[in-house]
């Protein structure tokens, strides 16, 4: 009785251990997998808000001199077009 007790307890203790020894290994893994994927695509993305910033910069300047208040907007002088057919 005491053997089979001790047994469940000695198989239980190895399940718990193997599980928690490969959810470590599962961590490990991907850790390292997100650092060797940041590290790689790091320069690119610091490229792209680089480019985003100066966008964004030269938006600033030019689109106010572009369009003033007093200006229409861009295509709002176009003239509605007739849809009426004329008679033949």
């Amino acid at each position: 009785m005491k053997r089979k007790i001790l047994f469940g307890i000695a198989i239980f203790l190895l399940l718990l251990f193997g599980t928690g020894l490969s959810a470590m290994w599962l961590l490990n893994q991907t850790s390292r997998t997100y650092s060797e994927t940041h590290r790689m695509f790091h320069q690119h993305v610091s490229h792209l808000n680089s480019l985003r910033f100066e966008t964004s910069a030269i938006n600033t300047h030019y689109l106010p001199d572009m369009f003033s208040a007093d200006d229409p907007l861009p295509g709002s002088s176009l003239r509605s077009c007739s849809t009426t057919a004329s008679p033949i």
